[in-house]
């Protein structure tokens, strides 16, 4: 970083000497060395960030047209640069990339490379000189071409000179113009030819005439059909027309780029030529002040710094300003030579790019300047290295940002009404700032171009895209970080996604407060739409009723659970005479999940109920947070299916807990917990299917797996993994969703798409190699007052054999949409169907739980709670076999095996039941049930 190097000195005790020419510093601190009154003098250095190189004249802030924080000389604004710090935080460039410089030649002495930036012969390649004597080879007797060629690809992080856009990447010298700057046309076609055919990706030409000529034309078309992009510079004639072969960017050759040349202060230059052919501009130094009217050139520390030869050189006449090594000039070559690296860092990421992909991404990720669109002076606009870069990670759905699809409680997948899948996600770096781009695709193969739906000024971080879909119309949220709160922005297209214009977008609300409102969207009805998010302390909402073009005031949820966070959204088809939106949240300050719904049209807005959904769940399990909503597939779509993440209070071991609505009131007392000992499942993403059916997909917790588990209606199929990966998000439709997420280790990430698409049938597919699971059934009976707690669960039935056989003895069906149990009658659901014990049966196995908290509120007057199996033959006696007896406050989890002799009921029909007794009836008393599918290993490890 070092913004002050070239300003000030430190001596040995710290004092700051301010220097009257800060670009003295370097030399002026080797002289003070030589006192013998100070001990030692350096720079004043500040720390750099990682992604810095250390090229001192990078550093000190020579190269301001790749990082101009105002920085004095050239005094400019702050940001016009074209952000190589955040882009070299991606790529520094690849050396299988190779960049054609077709210029005045490479610093050469006796033949070898002599520059010290500019010496690497693995990296700068000598080819041929269609100009001078074949003798001197492609020496530059003129500096143009050395000028260019540091730009582009100087040696980079080596501790000398200058850092190249495209360090890494290598180049190869042509020299197409003489020692005065001068070529042919018969030269430029050369140039091209061996260019394209000793492998250039990247050919950069920073020169031109003012006339076509078919020997330019075919050159261009050449490399057009190779595939190979040809940067070009506009021109220095001072606003006349765009020279060639930058003129044929407008003539069906969309490998061409023209480039035209702006200053420190993203102003266009009154040298630089301008017109309808302009695709881009870029850095190429102030110039001189009226150089127009008077025809004087003298170039200084506004201008571009780059490498110069190391011996005298034709520029220099004239110019004595310019210094051999490193100097200044300025021009639309040196803005060219910016593109071109840009250019070659982009292959040097996505090799699978076309020229004209390469064209258009650097053109779509230019900040726009003067008049808002393309014009002929700016083209589309001054390039951003770190945008382009983003975006062409996005053509390949690649992401720079780990977090490319978090987020469970907002959709990142979804289906509209034609069939095509529509995706949003998130990437860039955290110095940087992220982005959120959109593609679509019939199938989740093929993708469309991508988009960027932010705006890309790195003005704040945007993250937590939600997204959602109704009639033509695609809508997409997402959260942007100001720095001390965040704003909520909004997006749409009204033409299944292919178009986004900017006046769509908009900031429904600012300053909604410092924690990550993760915002979601839905749209309940035609015109209606309804965003939801964190703020300070609670949940707010908004509404619009003309399809997001205006949005209500800022509103809070009533009693949403305070502070809440992590909102999840449903609609349903018109329901009772309304369009209803589901809201499901957890609260973070006692671990709840909420649940309410919101009636759009109707003047109440929301539904005085508040449904705290956790509550049926006992306090074995706590730390309930991030659920995940989604409809039932079922018609009417009047059925919900929520799941969220909590945590085993006895060992910590994370769980997912499902539960389910019958209708929009209407929540049995049942919930299932899903676990998985050997990879905990966490951030689950749900999606109803059809018939009342589900998917879940999760991330295991220990390793960074994906997997799923199928619902059909009334119990959970065993888990299936899928693929290594990092936050699922599954889409809604009842035999239409795909899920998606993110895998990787490091960026760039792959955002993967699922081949498979969902349905009812999924859980009996040939394809699904589920981990085998073991059944429990737990009952509860919970105080709503106090939330304590009594669990009673039975892990297993079992009877074993003489011959040592083991065999399951079945629970008996459940009814999970029943609403009606009660402390009174739910152990009666802690039972086994009747089943008939083999005729060599020896002997019987329950293995039980019991655990509790807060007893006292749970008890009836007799002071004491009794857990029995009863062991009943059919027409037969019933046997009581005690489980255990409490009188304490608490019993942490307990288990016990009760084993029974059976070679005497051998043959016989019997049926084993929980039997609790000494629970009081007040009415704050609930009892619920859940099933427990875990993994045959987390079974064994428990038991």
């Amino acid at each position: 970083m070092a913004r002050r190097s070239k300003e000030t000195l430190i001596s040995s005790v710290g004092g700051l000497i301010e220097l009257p020419t800060p670009n003295d510093v370097l030399s002026r601190a080797l002289e003070l060395k030589q006192s013998p009154l100070l001990k030692t003098a350096e720079p004043n250095m500040v720390n750099r960030v990682q992604s810095d190189p250390n090229d001192p004249f990078f550093l000190d802030g020579h190269q301001w047209a790749l990082w101009n924080w105002g920085q004095n000389p050239p005094a400019g604004t702050s940001g016009a640069d074209i952000n190589m710090r955040n882009a070299w935080e991606i790529t520094r460039g690849n050396s299988s990339i190779t960049i054609a410089v077709l210029d005045t030649g490479i610093p050469l002495v006796n033949g070898s490379l002599s520059h010290p930036d500019l010496n690497d012969p693995n990296k700068f390649i000598l080819g041929a000189d269609f100009v001078d004597d074949p003798v001197d080879g492609v020496r530059d007797n003129s500096g143009h071409g050395t000028h260019v060629t540091g730009i582009i690809s100087a040696e980079t992080d080596n501790g000398e000179g200058i850092a190249g856009v495209a360090g890494n990447c290598r180049v190869l010298a042509i020299q197409v113009f003489d020692a005065n700057g001068y070529g042919s046309d018969a030269a430029f076609y050369n140039g091209v030819i061996y260019a394209v055919d000793n492998g250039a990706k990247v050919i950069n030409y920073s020169g031109g005439g003012q006339y076509s000529s078919s020997t330019k034309e075919l050159a261009v078309q050449y490399a057009n059909n190779n595939n190979v992009v040809l940067v070009a510079s506009a021109g220095n004639s001072c606003g006349g027309s765009v020279r060639y072969p930058a003129a044929y960017s407008v003539l069906g050759y969309t490998n061409i780029i023209a480039v035209s040349a702006t200053n420190h202060n993203d102003v266009i230059t009154e040298y630089s030529n301008m017109g309808p052919e302009i695709n881009v501009s870029a850095p190429g130094g102030h110039g001189t002040t009226n150089v127009c009217q008077t025809g004087y050139v003298y170039y200084d520390s506004d201008d571009l710094y780059s490498t110069t030869p190391n011996y005298p050189f034709n520029f220099q006449t004239g110019h004595p300003e310019i210094t051999q090594n490193y100097g200044y000039l300025a021009g639309t070559s040196m803005a060219a030579a910016h593109v071109s690296g840009v250019a070659a860092l982009l292959r040097s990421i996505n090799s699978a790019l076309w020229a004209s992909e390469i064209r258009y991404i650097i053109e779509t990720t230019a900040i726009d300047k003067g008049p808002a669109g393309f014009d002929n002076t700016y083209g589309y606009g001054r390039i951003n290295a770190y945008q382009a870069l983003l975006m062409a990670h996005a053509y390949a759905n690649k992401s720079v940002s780990a977090n490319a699809t978090a987020g469970n409680n907002g959709r990142r997948l979804v289906r509209d009404s034609n069939g095509k899948y529509h995706l949003v996600f998130e990437s860039g770096t955290t110095s940087g700032k992220q982005e959120i781009f959109y593609r679509n695709s019939t199938d989740g193969i093929n993708w469309s171009t991508p988009k960027r739906l932010s705006n890309g000024l790195s003005d704040g971080a945007k993250t937590s895209p939600s997204i959602y879909t109704r009639d033509n119309n695609i809508f997409v949220v997402w959260q942007k970080n100001t720095g001390s709160s965040h704003d909520i922005t909004f997006h749409k297209s009204t033409d299944w996604g292919d178009n986004w214009p900017t006046s769509n977008r908009k900031v429904p609300a600012t300053n909604v407060g410092a924690n990550p409102p993760l915002p979601v969207i839905v749209s309940p009805a035609t015109n209606q739409l309804m965003i939801v998010y964190r703020t300070a302390t609670n949940l707010s909402y908004q509404t619009s009723t003309d399809n997001g073009n205006t949005w209500s005031p800022v509103t809070s949820v009533p009693t949403s659970g305070t502070p809440a966070r992590t909102p999840a959204l449903a609609v349903t088809t018109t329901y009772s005479g309304y369009a209803r939106t589901a809201l499901v949240n957890a609260n973070s300050s006692n671990g709840t999940i909420y649940y309410r719904y919101y009636k759009s049209g109707d003047s109440t807005g929301w539904a005085a109920l508040l449904k705290d959904l956790s509550i049926i769940v006992p306090g074995s399990y706590n730390g309930h947070q991030k659920p995940s909503l989604a409809p039932s597939g079922t018609a009417g779509n009047t059925r919900l299916h929520v799941a969220w993440e909590a945590a085993s209070t006895s060992n910590g071991e994370r769980v997912v807990i499902h539960r389910k609505a019958t209708d929009w009131v209407t929540w049995p007392s049942v919930y299932s917990v899903l676990s998985f000992i050997l990879n905990q499942p966490q951030l689950p993403s749900i999606t109803g299917l059809a018939n009342d059916s589900a998917e879940l997909l999760f991330q295991g917790f220990d390793l960074n797996n994906i997997y799923k588990r199928h619902y059909d209606g009334s119990t959970w199929g065993g888990a299936v993994f899928l693929a290594a990966g990092t936050n699922p998000s599954v889409s809604i439709g009842n035999t239409t969703a795909k899920y998606v997420w993110t895998s990787g280790s490091a960026a760039p990430y792959q955002i993967q798409t699922s081949t498979e698409t969902l349905s009812k049938t999924q859980t009996g597919a040939a394809s699904d190699k589920q981990l085998a699971t073991v059944y429990h059934r737990s009952i509860a009976v919970i105080d709503t007052t106090t939330r304590n707690w009594l669990e009673v669960r039975l892990d297993k039935l079992a009877v074993k054999t003489k011959a040592g056989e083991e065999f399951a003895i079945p629970f008996a069906e459940a009814k999970e949409d029943a609403n009606s149990l009660t402390p009174a009658n739910a152990f009666a659901n802690l039972a086994s169907s009747w089943s008939t014990l083999p005729a060599d049966a020896e002997s019987l196995f329950v293995y039980c739980q019991v655990n509790g908290q807060g007893l006292s509120a749970i008890k009836s007057r007799a002071n004491l709670i009794n857990v029995e199996i009863a062991l009943a033959k059919k027409n037969g006696a019933t046997i009581k076999l005690p489980v255990i007896t409490m009188s304490s406050e608490s019993l942490p989890e307990t288990k016990r095996t009760i084993a029974l002799l059976a070679s005497n009921l051998a043959g016989s029909e019997i049926s084993l039941r929980a039997q609790v007794s000494g629970i009081d009836n007040k009415s704050s008393l609930i009892a619920n049930s859940f099933y427990d599918e875990r993994s045959r290993f987390g079974h064994a490890a428990r038991l």
